[in-house]
């Protein structure tokens, strides 16, 4: 019932709504030497200026109710819902922000045409999320404190995307809730772009939080019988896990193999992007990092998504994007922190102040994620021993 409520939602937009011809350089990746930084402010200047004009601070504020009406009918199940109520929340903002991402209305729409299927999320929080029938966007739930935390941070964050069109945070595209039948409560949930869209296999995925990893051991190559083929593992991982984290990335010695140019382009959104999130108050963010490989004979790098950076031998396509960003530090977190901090290394817990959080965060992006290639050469005994000595001192 999500699904249909979202596309009731698109095809009756408030008046004088701000959709606009969706930005095609949006498509380009970040390391395309074509576009320079200047070119794209330039580009999203104009659209703040654009979207300004009309005392669009009201906007924020704004929400279309609508009444949906849902049938589904299955062989499994028969399901029909009179007139759920459905609530859009600041159209037009998001909107605008679905125009800055280069998302053409017709094509997002489209998305949404279909079944969503439901999966388990793979964090902690136990929300639930939903891709959509050609995964390029997430629709996410989301507890009653995130809804409300997200649309106080919704100018400033609208402000930050306006200016930043290289950002790597999350990408919110719209924000609704769905008042349930009889007996259930009203449910919150937020459209996102899907960071690891792409109809190719990703190899590896990693789920990056700064964590220092108190004991690293080497890698080890377990040999597999059913199709004798050696794997790199690192104990006590399985061949079976799916998401890796911090441990396993630096056990690894996993780092993004891109020319220096990028790497300091890279280092500069990254500490913007850390920079915004810390003056919002968050903390417990994540960065997300697909790994797959490049075909350069059969594919353009014209057609991967802007978070998608070619590696300098062009055998590797890396998807980047920081997730998790609703999480304001409050009096939950501190709490956390203040009986974490007495029987645990604080390298290791999450529960920390934004600014030692972006601190930890930064560090470990830089000394393992952004590593210069030169690095990439130090024996695995070196790594660890800068990784115990120089990274999670705050």
């Amino acid at each position: 019932y999500t699904t249909v409520g979202i596309i009731r939602s698109l095809r009756e937009p408030s008046e004088d709504s701000p959709v606009r011809r969706a930005d095609k350089s949006r498509s380009q990746p970040l390391s395309d030497p074509n576009i320079s930084r200047s070119q794209s402010m330039s580009s999203a200047s104009a659209r703040s200026d654009e979207f300004e004009d009309g005392g669009t601070h009201l906007w924020y504020a704004e929400k279309k109710r609508l009444a949906t009406t849902v049938r589904l009918n299955t062989s499994k199940l028969q399901v029909y819902y009179d007139k759920l109520g459905f609530t859009d929340y600041a159209p037009r903002v998001f909107a605008n922000l679905r125009a800055i991402a280069g998302i053409d209305p017709e094509e997002y729409e489209s998305s949404f045409v279909g079944t969503l299927s439901e999966i388990a999320s793979e964090g902690k929080s136990g929300m639930l999320f939903y891709f959509t029938s050609d995964r390029r966007y997430i629709v996410k739930t989301m507890t009653k404190d995130e809804h409300a935390f997200l649309l106080r941070m919704l100018p400033s964050y609208h402000a930050y995307v306006r200016t930043q069109p290289s950002t790597l945070l999350c990408r919110f595209l719209g924000c609704h809730s769905m008042q349930l039948p009889v007996g259930w409560d009203k449910m919150f949930f937020v459209v996102m772009e899907n960071v690891l869209s792409t109809h190719h296999e990703i190899d590896d995925r990693y789920d990056l939080k700064g964590l220092f990893a108190p004991v690293l051991q080497p890698p080890l190559r377990v040999f597999l019988k059913d199709d004798q083929t050696a794997r790199l593992l690192s104990p006590p991982q399985t061949a079976t896990k799916q998401l890796w984290h911090d441990h396993e990335f630096v056990a690894r010695g996993t780092y993004l193999n891109v020319a220096s140019t990028v790497r300091l382009e890279l280092l500069t959104q990254m500490t913007s992007d850390i920079g915004f999130l810390q003056e919002m108050d968050i903390m417990d963010y994540s960065c997300i990092v697909g790994i797959r490989e490049f075909d350069a004979e059969t594919e353009s790098t014209e057609l991967l998504p802007k978070n998608a950076i070619v590696s300098a031998d062009a055998k590797k396509v890396y998807y980047l994007g920081f997730i998790d960003i609703l999480q304001s530090y409050g009096l939950r977190w501190k709490v956390q922190n203040l009986v974490l901090s007495l029987v645990r290394d604080k390298r290791t817990i999450t529960a920390l102040p934004p600014p030692e959080y972006a601190l930890r965060f930064l560090s470990f992006l830089h000394a393992h994620l952004l590593r210069s290639s030169a690095d990439g050469s130090a024996s695995f005994k070196s790594m660890t021993a800068r990784s115990s000595f120089n990274y999670g001192t705050l």
